[in-house]
């Protein structure tokens, strides 16, 4: 039973955060990418340590995959319905997928070169997917 319960709060604590950064996908998808990976890096990574008292190797599976469950559940009746229209934003939700993966990894590791490391990806990742995007267009 505790298992379920900290599955849903901290399933509910990253709906919460994908909420609050949801709208800088209307200002830039690269703005998105890189503000949605490193909230949701940090955001991992202060769980993990949150629950640390309780930590596992399953518990930070079960952090992981709550946190995921939590940033794509909007996500995924629009995907369903409307592929072609939210195809644009899906490299937002693919960087965001890697950014809590690094979070957790940042976490094992309890690193500052990992963290720069981890945010440097995300950053050039945003931006190398969405010019590549854009450069596409032009063909």
């Amino acid at each position: 039973m505790k298992k379920k319960r900290l599955f849903l709060q901290v399933a509910v604590e990253s709906l919460l955060l994908f909420l609050i950064v949801c709208w800088t996908s209307g200002y830039h998808f690269v703005l998105a990418g890189i503000v949605e990976g490193l909230s949701f890096m940090v955001f991992t990574w202060n769980s993990c340590r949150k629950f640390q008292e309780k930590s596992s190797e399953n518990n930070i599976t079960l952090i992981v995959a709550a946190i995921i469950f939590g940033r794509i559940i909007l996500e995924i009746p629009i995907r369903t319905f409307d592929w072609s229209s939210a195809v644009i934003s899906l490299p937002v939700t693919i960087i965001s997928i890697i950014a809590i993966c690094f979070g957790a990894l940042c976490y094992y590791k309890k690193s500052i070169n990992y963290w720069i490391f981890c945010a440097s990806i995300i950053v050039s990742l945003s931006s190398l997917v969405y010019s590549l995007n854009e450069s596409l267009h032009f063909l």
